[in-house]
C-alpha cells in the first residue's frame, strides 16, 4: 500500500533520515520508536507527504508522492489519510461534532450525511453527550477521542499518530490506545505510531527503532499476529 525507498533528509547540517526504506500494508500496525531527535517524527512526515524527502522515494498505491504537487499530495491525504497528534489540534471555534465532520464536508458530503456518520461515530467512542461542545470545555480525554473520530471518519486506509497519549493521564492514556487499536481493527486501516514510550508501542503488531536518522531494525517478512481482547498483539 505505502512503499519508503531510501529516504534522506537534512535539516542544515544535520541528516535528520539516512537511507531509510519500508513498506506498509493493509492492516499492518506499527510504532516507530526513538529518542528525540532520532527522526521518528520526520518518518511519519514524509510517508504521509506532510514533507517531500531530499532524497529517496514515497509511493502510494502506484503514485510517487514526490511527482505531486501541493495540492495532489493534500487530496491523497484528505481521501486516504487520517491524523491524530500529541494535542489533538482541534479547531477551538468548532464544536466537537463539526470537528469530527470536517473532513467529509471538505470532501463534498451533504451536512445531514456528515452529521449521522460523526453521531454515529462519536457514540461508539463514548462522547455523544459533549458533541455541541467546544473544545475547551470537553476533557483532553474527550478531545483526543474527538480527534480519533475526525481521523477515522472518512476510512482512511492509513492512521498516522504522533505521540497520540502524550498529553493524557494514565487513565485516559490507557482507553485512548485501546480505541485506537480497536478502531484500526475494525476499520481494517494501517496504523503508523510515533512514540518514545514502550507501554504505547505494545499495542502494534511492529516495533521500529530510530537513532540518528537510521532505522535499526528494518522490518521482516510479516509474521501472522493475532489481537488479544484488550487490542494489543501477541
Amino acid at each position: 500500500m505505502l512503499q519508503a525507498k531510501c529516504l534522506g533528509v537534512n535539516y542544515g547540517a544535520v541528516r535528520a533520515l539516512v537511507d531509510v526504506s519500508f513498506t506498509i500494508h493493509p492492516g499492518d500496525s506499527i510504532a516507530v520508536m526513538g529518542p528525540s531527535g532520532s527522526g521518528k517524527t520526520t518518518v511519519l512526515h514524509c510517508a504521509s507527504g506532510l514533507l517531500n524527502p531530499h532524497r529517496g522515494t514515497v509511493i502510494f498505491n502506484g503514485v510517487e508522492m514526490g511527482s505531486l504537487k501541493d495540492r495532489g499530495r493534500a487530496a491523497i491525504r484528505l481521501r486516504n489519510f487520517g491524523f491524530i497528534f500529541q494535542r489533538a489540534d482541534l479547531i477551538a471555534e468548532m464544536t466537537l461534532l463539526e470537528n469530527i465532520m470536517l473532513p467529509l464536508r471538505v470532501l463534498g458530503e451533504k451536512p445531514q450525511t456528515c452529521s449521522i456518520q460523526a453521531t454515529s461515530l462519536a457514540r461508539e467512542l463514548g462522547i455523544d453527550d459533549c458533541m455541541q461542545r467546544k473544545p475547551a470545555l470537553v476533557s483532553g480525554g474527550q478531545r483526543q477521542r474527538a480527534a480519533i473520530a475526525r481521523a477515522l471518519i472518512a476510512r482512511p486506509s492509513i492512521i498516522f499518530a504522533d505521540e497520540p497519549t502524550g498529553a493524557l493521564d494514565s487513565v485516559n492514556r490507557e482507553g485512548v490506545l485501546q480505541l485506537i487499536s480497536q478502531q484500526c481493527l475494525s476499520t481494517g486501516a494501517a496504523l503508523l505510531m510515533v512514540t518514545h514510550d514502550p507501554d504505547t508501542a505494545r499495542i502494534c503488531q511492529q516495533q521500529w527503532r530510530m537513532h540518528d536518522g537510521q532505522l535499526l531494525n528494518p522490518p521482516a517478512q510479516r509474521v501472522n499476529s493475532k489481537p488479544t481482547a484488550h487490542g494489543r498483539f501477541t
